[in-house]
């Protein structure tokens, strides 16, 4: 995938994914994005629920996972929280 060999070539620091990311599920982006690049930080935005962004966290080596719904109010505190990996 294109963005992926993209992501690997530009070594960001932060990126944003979305559960949605075309040709594939955004947690398995995200499960490959790490081991490309194992300290980047990753955001995952998703519709689920407290519980599922957990799961989905540990499983997949997500940083943060912010939840669609309020996440006007998460959004303003993320980039610090991703920084510090919480």
């Amino acid at each position: 995938m294109l963005q992926l060999q993209r992501a690997k070539e530009l070594q960001p620091d932060l990126i944003l994914l979305d559960t949605t990311v075309p040709g594939m599920h955004g947690t398995e982006a995200a499960s490959i994005l790490k081991q490309l690049l194992p300290e980047v930080k990753i955001i995952l935005f998703t519709l689920h629920s407290d519980g599922v962004n957990q799961s989905l966290a540990s499983t997949f080596d997500i940083d943060v996972v912010i939840s669609k719904n309020g996440c006007h109010y998460n959004i303003k505190r993320t980039p610090d929280c991703a920084a510090n990996a919480c």
